[in-house]
């Protein structure tokens, strides 16, 4: 587990399984471990003070990882020097150093080995409604789709928020989610944000322009980065443009459009279209 480092796997393809307790209920036995299977598009998200470990079930399997804060990066980097085959401690480790990487290894946590459909634990999976907790107490599961949306009609144009963690489960410190917009019809609003924000195109292409820059043309795998207090635009160029957004502080731009938006049951917004609205949008 970890105590400075919020943790939160997304799954870009193949497979891979994550445990998730937290500790002080684990030491205490007042709650059930949970496990769960993600494939593209499914998050686990490990709060501090969370016991968690997970294993790759296909050769080819790509995680997008979101850390904060930033720097526990470098864990990996380390990971990476070890021999090939080489155990922690053996070449790429000081295992009794560990915990300057805010590593606290919890030797008696067992991980359960009784998955059925991709999950084994409390809460529903690809089997009902996953919901966010509103707290940092324990670890979440979002099935791909499964989880809260909310859809925002404006500027022409229709987007779905469909947040993993928003500032009620990280104290503030940051959001992360997912928006698909469909192509606007009209000229989309600025928006200034007094936190950071950062884009990654899964599906797609998607236009962003930052004050004092040329267009940028994002396809899948693009990353933008835009710090606080910067003026920016997004629009998308292909349809069903679906892109992921960490945001800091959680008061970044999904809270602007969670408040203008309505709660949403399906993945794929109207087919009706919109008429094109001038906006101007402040966070």
């Amino acid at each position: 587990m970890h105590k400075k480092t919020y943790e939160n796997f997304y799954a870009v393809k193949g497979r891979v399984q994550l445990w998730g307790q937290n500790l002080d209920s684990f030491i205490a036995n007042t709650s059930v471990q949970q496990t769960r299977v993600l494939s593209a598009g499914d998050i686990g998200a490990i709060p501090w003070n969370t016991i968690h470990t997970f294993r790759l079930l296909e050769p080819d399997t790509q995680l997008t990882g979101v850390l904060v804060p930033g720097g526990f990066e470098e864990f990996f980097f380390h990971m990476g020097d070890s021999p090939p085959g080489a155990l922690p401690g053996a070449g790429g480790f000081d295992v009794a150093g560990l915990a300057g990487w805010d590593v606290y290894p919890q030797l008696n946590f067992t991980p359960r080995r009784d998955v059925v459909n991709g999950k084994a634990g409390p809460g529903n999976w690809y089997d009902g409604p996953n919901v966010l907790p509103g707290d940092a107490a324990a670890p979440i599961w979002i099935a791909k789709g499964y989880g809260p949306k909310y859809l925002v009609e404006e500027a022409g144009r229709y987007q779905i928020v469909a947040p993993f963690v928003t500032g009620r489960e990280t104290n503030g410190s940051f959001s992360q989610g997912t928006i698909t917009l469909s192509p606007g019809m009209g000229e989309v609003g600025r928006v200034t944000s007094p936190v950071a924000t950062a884009f990654m195109v899964e599906e797609g292409q998607l236009e962003v322009v930052v004050d004092g820059y040329e267009v940028a043309s994002l396809i899948d795998g693009d990353v933008v980065f835009v710090p606080a207090n910067v003026s920016f635009s997004y629009r998308a160029v292909a349809e069903f443009t679906k892109f992921m957004y960490v945001t800091g502080g959680g008061k970044g731009i999904d809270q602007l459009l969670i408040a203008k938006g309505r709660a949403w049951n399906s993945a794929f917004y109207p087919a009706t279209k919109l008429a094109p609205v001038r906006m101007m949008a402040r966070v």
